[in-house]
């Protein structure tokens, strides 16, 4: 199998498609997390955890 990939060639383009990666894998958390055999509960804890991780790594200029 032959994959060709096409980087983002502006600032722009490169952003965009870092926000829509970074949407794409918090619906995948938020989907595994809910198909849990877990009361809900413990998975809005879960889900609030995750948050926090999240929180303490973004860099803010």
């Amino acid at each position: 199998m032959e994959v060709i990939v096409h980087d983002p060639k502006s600032q722009n383009a490169q952003e965009e498609l870092q926000i829509n990666a970074a949407k794409i894998y918090a619906d995948f958390i938020l989907d595994y997390i809910n198909r849990l055999p877990y009361p809900v509960e413990q998975k809005c804890a879960l889900m609030k955890s995750v948050c926090e991780q999240c929180a303490r790594l973004i860099v803010t200029p």
